[in-house]
């Protein structure tokens, strides 16, 4: 069965350490592109923080935004999926992580909100290339506003701590949200449904894509649903071993044009 659609994650499985795309990659994309295969940007990241990237790949289509609680079409930003952490569990989340004393982000539109400057704010607006909005006490700025949230971000540059702060929610939300680390200071909570797998699955169904006709590739924990729901699910040489033992393939590194060497294997 031949591959109709790609999707890739970008931090550290497209862009390289600096943030930039190999010409190796965009060569591949834009190869696959024009045998017609679908291409599909998966990030964690806001539609205005890949739009460079984006433009780098001169895409036209569908990109999965917020680790798969919001689906776009680009160019214009236009939503076609949208899934949504409910009020009150985003004011208990941000009660939480005051108590275990993380920073934590909120995101209700394309940008996001916290509570007020710090090192993990000042990394976040670093790496994403963009910066969010400071609102005082983040717990009684959403009582306010009372309007759901497409994902929360907690960073810590103590991976303990954010592992201690993952344990902590799994065993006060469990199954009634998706929580998962997208990098080792990353602690990600999303709608159960909001997922890059779950995002991908609904998308390929509208399309009438089958799994099998789908090549995913990734590094990370937040990229493990959509690796094992793709019928070609790839990662990259750079991902973390405990993600490598869990998908059929693994390809070179995000510095190795991993991305290139898996589309010309595996789709073209």
């Amino acid at each position: 069965m031949s591959i109709r659609a790609i999707a890739f994650d970008l931090d550290d499985t497209l862009l390289r350490t600096d943030r930039t795309v190999m010409r190796a990659d965009l060569d591949a994309i834009r190869a696959a592109r024009k045998r017609g295969i679908e291409i599909l940007p998966a990030s964690g990241r806001r539609f205005n923080s890949m739009e460079q990237t984006l433009r780098a790949m001169e895409h036209e289509g569908v990109v999965v935004t917020l680790n798969g609680a919001r689906i776009a079409r680009c160019p214009g930003d236009t939503p076609v999926y949208e899934r949504y952490v409910d009020p009150a569990l985003c004011v208990e989340i941000a009660e939480l992580a005051k108590e275990q004393g993380v920073y934590v982000q909120y995101y209700m539109g394309e940008n996001f909100e916290y509570e007020a400057d710090c090192e993990e704010s000042r990394l976040y607006s670093r790496l994403s290339g963009g910066g969010g909005v400071q609102v005082g006490d983040l717990g009684a700025y959403m009582r306010v506003e009372n309007r759901p949230s497409k994902k929360l971000l907690f960073i810590s540059l103590d991976e303990k701590k954010i592992r201690k702060m993952q344990d902590a929610m799994i065993e006060r939300f469990g199954s009634s949200l998706s929580i998962f680390r997208s990098k080792p200071i990353y602690l990600e909570v999303t709608h159960p449904e909001a997922t890059k797998g779950g995002a991908l699955a609904w998308y390929c169904a509208s399309r009438g894509i089958a799994s099998e006709e789908v090549l995913a590739l990734g590094d990370g924990e937040n990229d493990l649903s959509m690796l094992e729901w793709a019928g070609y699910g790839v990662a990259v040489g750079n991902a973390e071993e405990a993600i490598k033992a869990r998908v059929p393939y693994v390809t070179s590194s995000h510095m190795e044009c991993g991305v290139a060497r898996a589309i010309w294997e595996y789709a073209l």
